[in-house]
């Protein structure tokens, strides 16, 4: 049977401010051999033009095909006209929008949950478009339903009970519980910078919620930074964290779950 495996990174904040921590980020990834990578969002520090140039020589480093998502970090901090009306044109401009990819053994869909502008105070918290949902939703009941569904968005769409705060996505609930009625298994987010594991069930399935920590460190929040690899095996899916220590990546404790979303 055939092995997949995908790099979930997220929330790199490039350029790094160690790099020879980016530079055994790279190695370490491309032992790995991923059929894609994830981003997750937050590649930049503040959404500049330096910043975007050292997202791409990073990504550029990885020969591998990869889906970019926006974080709330990647958009002008300091150019409000831009933050205000074109928030992600820096993004997209050096990371087209791909939003979709697909394999016989799994399917991933992006979901932009970072925005230029919202009606409350901290800009920095998540907002869901039940537009886009409907797009996504509709591209995961179009496939094979043996296939992995995996959705991936910068801000998570169910609570973190360890981070309460950040986890305030809006419009959240209603647009998991339709991405899982179209048959989503697996959630990617980053944003808490914190490495997360967790089954839970909406609308009567299980399905896992997984977080990325920091790739690169100087933002950790009480855990190393990190990131993931997905490995799948037909209706298995591997877990296998890895943490920065002693100036290297190594495997943390594997995990591995059914499709069903229960734990084996």
């Amino acid at each position: 049977m055939t092995l997949r495996c995908l790099v979930h990174l997220s929330d790199l904040h490039l350029p790094a401010d160690l790099p020879a921590q980016s530079e055994r980020l790279v190695a370490t990834v491309k032992s790995l051999d991923p059929d894609l990578i994830i981003v997750t969002g937050d590649i930049t520090r503040h959404g500049s033009l330096r910043q975007f140039k050292a997202g791409l020589d990073f990504m550029q480093a990885l020969p591998y095909p990869a889906m970019v998502l926006p974080g709330n970090h990647d958009v002008p901090y300091l150019n409000l006209l831009l933050r205000l009306f074109r928030p992600f044109q820096r993004l997209v401009s050096h990371f087209p929008g791909v939003y979709f990819q697909n394999d016989d053994g799994y399917m991933v869909v992006g979901l932009t949950t970072a925005a230029g502008f919202q009606w409350r105070l901290d800009w920095s918290l998540g907002s869901v478009s039940l537009r886009e949902v409907e797009k996504s939703c509709a591209l995961m009941q179009a496939e094979p339903k043996d296939k992995w569904r995996i959705v991936a968005s910068h801000h998570p769409l169910y609570p973190d009970e360890q981070d309460p705060y950040r986890s305030q996505t809006l419009r959240a609930q209603m647009a998991l519980e339709k991405l899982v009625q179209a048959g989503g298994d697996i959630f990617l987010h980053g944003h808490l910078h914190r490495q997360r594991a967790e089954a839970v069930t909406v609308s009567g399935r299980q399905v896992l919620m997984i977080g990325a920590s920091t790739a690169l460190g100087d933002r950790e929040r009480g855990q190393p930074s990190g990131f993931n690899a997905l490995v799948i095996e037909g209706s298995t899916l591997r877990l296998i964290p890895y943490i920065w220590q002693q100036g290297d990546y190594f495997p943390a404790q594997e995990r591995a779950f059914q499709r069903s979303g229960a734990e084996t």
